[in-house]
């Protein structure tokens, strides 16, 4: 396939180089908004916009043909479920992990307890053997969403921006009300890494799991440290050469390319949206 980037594409009313998407403009607006520390996380979850009245995918009301990023005021009317079948995740780790035979790409796996306390602190525990261990006690603080429509393609968009504040870890008098143990596969090419996480959801009474779990299955694609993202936001803000737009664009085709390969393999199966 052809680099766009490398079309050099002008523009007939004044001769400057478009943008290659306007969809890539609107991330690396979002980007400079909410990536002001280097704290902040940006990434993708697929998952589905429903539309809160109706209750149905948000493709059914919203008259748009390909993907299209929601308004603000738009995304007040619908719900992001944050995540996808284990069809899907199955067949997205068979993919990835053929990239990794290739060469294409790295992998890790982490085994991983957090415990979820009432005023959202989160305790991560790392598996060691047959116990977990505490690693890090944090409050993750949801800065913004960004919500984007995806009616061709089984399952929608959301890009947020959190903010992780590392927190001293609980009294021992202090109870969680949930735990997740999750089972992450992460898979880094470049300056992103796509996770694709099985979740087991425990509801804690007294501490102790009640006895049978909620199963989920996530798929994440987050821009990693390595990109120094503050730091080139922090560039753009002060008006000198930056990769921002770099970062963002492959990103967003990244996440467009996730949609791709999911929509492909849901076609060949007779299961594709309509």
């Amino acid at each position: 396939p052809q680099d766009p980037s490398a079309w050099k594409l002008k523009r007939v009313i004044d001769g400057l180089q478009p943008a290659l998407d306007d969809r890539v403009s609107v991330i690396v607006e979002f980007m400079l908004a909410y990536v002001t520390s280097p704290t902040v996380e940006i990434e993708f979850k697929l998952g589905s916009l429903v539309e809160k009245s109706e209750n149905i995918r948000a493709t059914a009301v919203l008259p748009v043909l390909s993907i299209a990023p929601l308004q603000t005021e738009a995304s007040d009317k619908v719900a992001f479920r944050s995540f996808v079948n284990q069809q899907t995740f199955e067949y997205l780790n068979k993919q990835l992990n053929r990239r990794v035979e290739l060469g294409e790409a790295t992998h890790k796996r982490a085994r991983e307890s957090v415990l979820v306390y009432g005023d959202r602190l989160r305790v991560m525990r790392r598996r060691e053997g047959d116990a977990y261990v505490p690693v890090q006690a944090q409050r993750k603080q949801r800065l913004e969403d960004l919500n984007f429509l995806a009616p061709m393609h089984e399952f929608d968009l959301r890009l947020s921006a959190s903010n992780e504040v590392a927190e001293s870890m609980p009294s021992a008098d202090r109870v969680p009300i949930t735990e997740r143990v999750r089972d992450r596969l992460s898979y880094c090419s470049g300056l992103l890494s796509l996770d694709i996480t099985s979740v087991e959801q425990y509801e804690l009474r007294g501490g102790q799991r009640a006895p049978k779990p909620t199963m989920s299955f996530e798929v994440e694609l987050e821009v990693l440290p390595e990109a120094q993202l503050f730091t080139e936001c922090e560039k753009l803000r002060a008006g000198v050469a930056n990769g921002v737009y770099s970062i963002a664009f492959h990103l967003w085709h990244s996440a467009v390319g996730i949609l791709d390969l999911v929509r492909t393999a849901a076609i060949t199966s007779g299961h594709a949206a309509t």
